[in-house]
């Protein structure tokens, strides 16, 4: 697995919250707790992905910029499920 090549402590001490709530969001039935730990996910993958110690030379780096775009777009795509799952039950049902 990539993450284990990663020794970064900055990576490291994010990996628990975001392998914590990657677990809470696949376990949790309730969208509205979904939503709220893909919000959490998001935030704590962006600052991953604004490390100001990264290096494009560090594979390490490259590795965690990888699965923290990947986490992004997980999030990303979660959170807009719930603005489409919103707008669809806002929109007016034509008989």
């Amino acid at each position: 697995m990539e993450n284990e090549m990663i020794r970064c402590s900055t990576f490291l001490l994010a990996e628990e919250t975001i392998t914590r709530l990657t677990s809470e969001i696949r376990n949790t039935k309730d969208m509205d707790e979904k939503i709220r730990k893909a919000q959490s996910l998001l935030e704590e993958s962006n600052s991953l992905l604004s490390c100001i110690e990264y290096d494009e030379h560090s594979v390490e780096c490259r590795s965690c910029h990888t699965l923290s775009s990947l986490r992004k777009k997980i999030a990303e795509i979660l959170l807009r499920v719930e603005s489409l799952s919103e707008r669809k039950s806002k929109t007016p049902k034509w008989r």
